[in-house]
């Protein structure tokens, strides 16, 4: 059963190593000799900015790639709420939530 949960898992996304190994791949590529202690020390500090500014200003675009935006759903009581129909449907307390989406 294990097995089965690890396939429908879908994709996975590529680990920080793998990333760094791609982008110094690309830059010998390119003819730049940039070691992989400095790589990562760019993005770390380059998400590390985006990370605060996210926490500050609930939104950050990374110039021109992606915006990355902070969502916060508010919490709902649980009770009963009648429907268009006339049923009447029990709910239940739910947290509030914060996402962050793309």
């Amino acid at each position: 059963a294990p097995a089965a949960k690890e396939a429908d898992a879908g994709p996975k996304a590529m680990s920080k190593t793998a990333r760094i190994e791609e982008v110094q791949a690309k830059l010998k590529a390119a003819g730049e000799e940039v070691k992989k202690g400095t790589i990562k020390k760019i993005l770390d500090q380059y998400f590390e900015s985006v990370a605060e500014e996210i926490k500050a200003k609930n939104i950050a675009d990374l110039h021109g790639y992606i915006s990355v935006r902070k969502v916060t759903k508010p919490a709902t009581k649980a009770g009963q709420k009648i429907m268009v129909a006339g049923r009447e449907i029990v709910t239940k307390d739910k947290p509030a939530e914060t996402k962050v989406t793309a």
